[in-house]
């Protein structure tokens, strides 16, 4: 049953992505106004 956490890490790890990448973006739009 190894893989299923593997399988929950890269979920957990594709939410924390997704959380970085927008407020990447979002510092971006603040940067350009």
């Amino acid at each position: 049953r190894q893989w299923m956490q593997l399988f929950e890490l890269m979920k957990i790890m594709e939410k924390l992505f997704r959380q970085t990448l927008s407020q990447l973006m979002k510092q971006k739009m603040m940067v350009r106004e």
